[in-house]
């Protein structure tokens, strides 16, 4: 499996927040593909780590996401059922 090349072109802060992110996942369940139609839990059930994790400023939350979305792309194309 392949992963883009964005290490060169991230910010050093912002790269160890993903990685710190990924160390504290690493070992979580795979995520279920439920036809719950409760959304609301989906939205709400967020872990005390994870919201402490994501009080960082706008823009750091944006670099964040824009780091991690290649990667959830490549997931998407691996796992998907399509």
């Amino acid at each position: 499996m392949q992963f883009p090349n964005i290490c060169s072109q991230v910010n050093e802060s912002v790269l160890k927040k993903v990685i710190e992110w990924c160390e504290h996942h690493k070992d979580d369940p795979a995520a279920a593909n439920d036809d719950d139609s409760d959304s609301r839990k989906k939205t709400t059930d967020i872990e005390e780590w994870d919201q402490k994790f994501m009080q960082v400023d706008q823009e750091m939350l944006f670099e964040i996401i824009l780091v991690s979305f290649p990667f959830m792309l490549k997931f998407l194309e691996i796992d998907s059922d399509f």
